[in-house]
């Protein structure tokens, strides 16, 4: 018996394509693809317009020259104003305080120790400059200071030397200003300073008008300060029933016979910023008749 072929039928009129029987369109086996193609090709044709296109597209572009629009040029900026570089003070042009005439290179005298003593300071004693300078590029060149002495900022134009003695008080502030000078050329000056401090009560007498009278005693203690402040004296050690006044250093008192005797008064003095001198006086007693 003969095999029947297996028909795939499509509606009629969907397809040019293909072989007609009895009125249907007969695709043969393997049909897929050739269904396809009828099916899309109008796709397929569009497809290929798209990529034409796009091509002639690319190629329109390409030919057109596209500029772009000027940027705008930033505003030139101001030019900085160039600072001189500053100059050492050593050794740069150190210009002569009076006279105004620049220092030569090479023969600038320069301060390399100075001191200003004592340290402490007190009313009545002296202030001592000590300096010691060279000039530059000639360490044997002799070389002189000038002095200008200031108390409080008041300049004090009577003394010019190297000294200032008792011209200053407790709480004064003084500065000395030094300049050293080679061959009229200046150096670079420098400032010393000092304030003068409180000075310690200073005893005049240990003892003075002492007065023995039967078993009655009697002496005064002389001290004064320097600065002028008010002194306190004060009995540290002594016999029994013996005071002594605060203010003037006055003595008094009356002893027995058990305090005949060797003693030693302790008589402390005492300044108002309690600067102190302690006195250690000895004393023999004897028992009055």
């Amino acid at each position: 018996m003969a095999k029947k072929l297996k028909k795939n039928t499509v509606k009629k009129g969907s397809s040019p394509r293909g072989k007609k029987k009895d009125g249907l369109i007969i695709v043969p086996e393997g049909g897929i693809i050739a269904h396809w193609y009828l099916q899309g090709r109008n796709l397929i044709l569009i497809i290929i317009g798209a990529v034409l296109f796009l091509v002639f597209v690319v190629f329109v572009m390409q030919r057109i020259e596209i500029k772009e629009p000027d940027k705008p040029q930033p505003a030139p900026q101001a030019a900085k104003p160039v600072q001189p570089k500053p100059e050492s003070a050593i050794s740069g042009d150190v210009k002569n305080a009076t006279q105004g005439l620049p220092a030569k290179a090479g023969n600038t005298p320069r301060i390399v120790k100075l001191k200003l003593l004592p340290v402490s300071p007190r009313k009545g004693g002296t202030l001592i400059v000590q300096a010691q300078a060279v000039v530059d590029g000639n360490s044997e060149a002799p070389v002189d200071f000038i002095y200008e002495w200031s108390i409080n900022d008041n300049l004090i134009n009577t003394e010019t030397g190297p000294t200032l003695k008792n011209m200053f008080k407790k709480g004064d502030r003084v500065s000395v200003v030094i300049t050293p000078e080679a061959g009229g050329v200046r150096g670079i000056p420098l400032t010393q300073t000092a304030k003068i401090g409180n000075s310690h009560p200073v005893v005049k007498s240990e003892l003075a008008d002492v007065k023995v009278k039967g078993n009655s005693y009697g002496g005064r203690v002389q001290a004064e300060d320097p600065d002028g402040d008010t002194l306190v004296y004060t009995l540290l050690k002594g016999p029994k029933n013996m005071t002594i006044d605060r203010l003037t250093g006055v003595i008094t008192g009356e002893y027995q016979q058990t305090d005949a005797g060797k003693h030693i008064l302790s008589i402390s003095v005492k300044d108002s910023d309690n600067a102190e001198v302690v006195l250690d006086i000895p004393l023999e007693l004897g028992f009055g008749r």
